[in-house]
């Protein structure tokens, strides 16, 4: 189960964005446009979820919030 921050709306995707080869959940929520990243451990699981990160601080997409 992944949650998010209210008001719940997400928008998840799989990528590799470490290029290690195995997928990474990204879930994007409106919240304050931040995306949470599960890092893909291989066998369907999955490290702990983090916030995508740019320059040390929690990474935003602009929008409408």
């Amino acid at each position: 189960m992944v949650r998010v921050e209210s008001p719940g709306y997400a928008a998840p995707c799989w990528a590799d964005i470490d290029a290690d080869g195995k997928k990474d959940l990204l879930v994007g929520q409106f919240k304050e446009g931040k995306i949470r990243v599960f890092k893909g451990l291989g066998d369907g699981k999955f490290a702990a979820g983090e916030w995508l990160k740019a320059d040390g601080k929690v990474a935003t997409v602009p929008g409408v919030w």
